[in-house]
């Protein structure tokens, strides 16, 4: 052991004062009437979010079992893209309960039978609460699809921002998404991803002008304007080359100093390195080329022989830019214009200048055969603008989520389950063990997934009495993961009164129970609604690996003996 190393002993209680920090910061800010809070960063720039995650990135914890717990949700939400608040819920309140239900006595010798229950309890939710929750969900094989995105999408970013936003910002995924998409599984699933890989070069975020100017451009938006504006090419089909270096640049075959001692000099050498690109332009229009994207800047004189070539010029351009052009097309940047080829030459469907805000921008159409969007954010301020883009991020996780992948005994359980709310009358049909597609399944949220699972874990504790930590294993996470309706309805407008709690608890179990669907918190009135037919859903997929992860993280704070610090 390392001279001077601090040993404390290790228990529960500490990561359950973690989390009860962490919920008393998000406990208000849940649900459609979740309030926002002010965040202010070290370098003086201000944010006003209701984000989970973001809220919990401005927490510093000086304990090691503080950092683990913010590091295993943080780590949960880049995944899942949600439920960052839920996990907190969930696990605070399993650690409650355990403190609770084992004495100091007991404690050592407890933690050890009840975690192991808690490891067969995960097999439990993977098996027989997987089977039973996917009777109250709708399995899409590829009608309403799109519908459902929509549905999801919107369940996802409501309670984080006003109704004509939250429509707004759906709109905005949604066309993104399926821009891409054929409206089957398995190429939703492509899409969502290829999205999320180009994710950071898809957006442009601009400032100062209200949500509503945003939108989905096909083609590569560079935020510059022709610096040369051949009318006669925009909006045609051409090629186009990108230059990493500058345009009018002579390179010697050695290093030479050139000495000009007079005005004739001058003009000699002004009039060589004009032929000289003259030339150059000369070779690219002789290929086809009307447009040149260049990191450096030209001259007038420059500018002036590439308008009567007839090649429009952007310069100035950033190396990101440029670097996004060649990512998204294929085309090799150049570095020397005399190395200009095949592989060098992008074509071009059209291009454009279009405005966004104040600013003229140029557009760049490819070929059919290479699909590029972009997407315009649009906010008052920069920080509505940061907020918009985790939004429509957010939502797209959610969306990969929902799509995941499934092996061949995974889809075939979820055709041959009883689906009560299937869309499709191909939903029942097997499919080849051979295939692997999403199994696209939708579940009603306001915490109804919470109900279900809360309902199967008591029956199922009440089969296992015999098996006394597995039961209580069962019981305590059956309870744990009422946290979730529980707080949505406290957020809710409604009377806070345990009564009236314990009045929607029973009847959502008798709902659960008979079948009803009616068995979703509204989170602005606190009365049980339809979720499906509200709209309100969420991906079973997310809600599953939601629970995972929660046991998961607690089986493992349940094992840790000590902290060295």
């Amino acid at each position: 052991m390392a001279s001077g190393a601090n040993i404390k002993k290790a228990d529960l209680t500490a990561a359950m004062h973690v989390c009860q920090t962490l919920e008393s910061i998000l406990k208000n800010s849940f649900g459609p009437n979740g309030l926002s809070t002010l965040l202010s960063s070290a370098s003086g720039n201000i944010c006003i979010s209701n984000d989970g995650v973001a809220l919990m990135q401005s927490i510093k914890f000086e304990s090691p079992m503080g950092r683990m717990i913010l590091d295993s949700i943080i780590s949960h939400h880049r995944l899942t893209g949600d439920n960052s608040k839920s996990f907190v819920f969930i696990l605070s309140e399993l650690l409650c309960k355990i403190s609770n239900k084992l004495s100091l006595s007991e404690r050592e010798s407890d933690i050890f039978k009840l975690r192991d229950g808690f490891t067969r309890l995960s097999t439990v939710l993977q098996t027989t609460v997987m089977k039973e929750i996917e009777k109250h969900s709708i399995f899409y094989k590829e009608n309403g699809i799109k519908e459902a995105c929509t549905q999801l999408v919107k369940t996802s970013i409501a309670g984080k921002f006003d109704m004509v936003t939250v429509n707004i910002l759906s709109e905005l995924v949604i066309n993104l998404v399926f821009a891409s998409c054929y409206h089957s599984p398995y190429s939703l699933h492509q899409s969502i991803n290829n999205n999320i890989d180009d994710f950071q070069d898809l957006f442009l975020k601009i400032s100062g002008q209200p949500v509503c100017m945003s939108k989905v451009i096909p083609g590569i938006v560079i935020q510059k304007d022709l610096c040369v504006n051949v009318l006669e090419q925009v909006g045609k089909p051409g090629k186009f080359i990108l230059l990493n270096c500058s345009l009018e640049y002579i390179s010697p075959l050695s290093h030479t100093t050139i000495h000009l001692h007079d005005k004739n000099q001058v003009e000699r050498l002004f009039v060589y390195s004009t032929a000289s690109l003259e030339q150059k332009l000369k070779c690219l229009n002789n290929v086809g080329i009307n447009l040149i994207l260049s990191t450096e800047n030209l001259s007038d004189s420059s500018k002036h022989l590439c308008y009567q070539y007839k090649i429009s010029v952007v310069n100035l351009l950033s190396t990101e830019d440029v670097d996004r052009v060649s990512k998204f097309t294929g085309v090799l940047i150049n570095t020397n214009v005399g190395d200009v080829n095949d592989l060098s030459i992008g074509v071009l469907a059209h291009y454009e200048r279009i405005a966004i805000g104040t600013k003229m921008c140029v557009n760049l159409v490819p070929k059919p055969m290479v699909k590029v969007n972009q997407v315009i954010i649009c906010a008052p301020s920069p920080g509505l603008v940061t907020e918009y883009v985790r939004a429509v991020g957010n939502a797209m996780k959610v969306l990969r989520m929902w799509s995941e992948l499934w092996d061949s005994d995974g889809l075939h359980k979820a055709d041959t389950c009883c689906h009560g709310y299937s869309t499709d009358d191909s939903a029942s049909q097997p499919v080849s063990a051979s295939t692997i597609q999403p199994r696209l399944l939708t579940t009603p949220g306001g915490g109804a997934a919470e109900f279900i699972v809360s309902k199967i874990l008591n029956d199922y504790a009440t089969r296992h009495r015999d098996n006394y930590y597995l039961a209580l294993a069962a019981t305590l996470f059956a309870e744990a993961v009422l946290s979730i309706p529980r707080t949505l309805h406290q957020n809710s407008f409604v009377s806070k009164s345990k009564d009236n709690w314990i009045s929607i608890l029973t009847d959502a179990s008798n709902n659960v129970s008979k079948g009803n669907g009616t068995i979703s918190i509204d989170g602005k009135t606190g009365k049980l609604i339809d979720g499906f037919q509200m709209g309100l859903v969420v991906s079973l997929n997310s809600k599953m690996r939601l629970f995972t992860n929660v046991l998961e993280l607690l089986q493992l704070l349940m094992k840790i003996d000590a902290i060295v610090i």
